[in-house]
């Protein structure tokens, strides 16, 4: 399973990919509407733009995938200036249908590839259309969905099964969900839990972003991903009532929150 790093700043980054065999890092534009969106809920809020892109580019030879402003916000111009500064993905956030989807693949015109957030019940009730347009990644959004789907908290969906049944029908397309930071940390749902059901539900892909950064102040960048890797080798190697273990015990934390 890959680790995509969310871009923080040259400062902050760059020692990370100097010291660890991430390759994927994910600049964030999204930002116009999503304060209001997320009012009252606990979620994280970049306001980075080409700049940023830019100076990564300049530094980093790996692949930077660009989340932009999606709709009602959606610009076809933001989209070609990502483009041009260096983006090699486009990653679509609140997709609600396949127009949304068409859109933007119209305007990249096959100078990057796309990927789209699942974080909205319009694009889970019209999933098998999405992924007829192939995105080359889809995450599922956990903040949104709940939003979306007026859920108490974010880790509802992961109770209520909704993951597990948007991961078996994108069984042939890399999905991911969720994010990483030591196994031994994490707060409120332990991160060894949630990388267990990652792994349950076969995802090729999760991001590492604010608990991974907070707690580079505990662990270095190559421990934390050390230390991912062994407890992955060690899930699949185990016998297969461990994951079952762990899903109950993932239960009983998301109940208690």
């Amino acid at each position: 399973m890959k680790l995509y790093l969310f871009y923080k700043s040259l400062r902050d980054t760059i020692p990370v990919l100097e010291a660890s065999s991430i390759d994927t890092v994910i600049i964030d534009w999204e930002h116009i509407g999503k304060h209001h969106r997320q009012l009252d809920y606990d979620t994280e809020i970049n306001h980075q733009d080409v700049n940023d892109l830019r100076a990564l580019r300049e530094r980093y030879s790996g692949t930077i995938v660009c989340r932009i402003n999606g709709f009602p916000h959606f610009s076809a111009d933001e989209i070609r200036l990502a483009i041009d500064n260096g983006a090699d993905i486009i990653l679509l956030p609140m997709v609600k249908g396949p127009d949304h989807m068409e859109q933007a693949l119209a305007v990249i015109n096959n100078h990057a590839k796309l990927a789209i957030m699942i974080e909205t019940q319009e694009a889970v009730n019209r999933l098998d259309e999405l992924m007829a347009l192939s995105p080359y990644f889809s995450y599922f959004g956990l903040n949104d969905y709940a939003i979306s789907a007026g859920h108490p908290h974010l880790f509802t969906a992961l109770a209520q099964d909704v993951i597990e049944k948007v991961a078996q029908r994108l069984s042939n397309l890399s999905f991911g969900f969720g994010g990483l930071t030591h196994p031994a940390l994490g707060e409120p749902i332990p991160s060894y839990l949630l990388l267990a059901e990652m792994l349950r539900l076969q995802c090729d892909f999760t991001f590492l972003r604010r608990s991974f950064y907070r707690d580079l102040k505990t662990f270095s960048p190559h421990q934390i991903e050390s230390a991912i890797q062994q407890h992955i080798e060690k899930i699949t190697s185990a016998p297969s009532e461990l994951l079952s273990t762990y899903r109950r015990q993932l239960k009983v934390h998301i109940d208690k929150i």
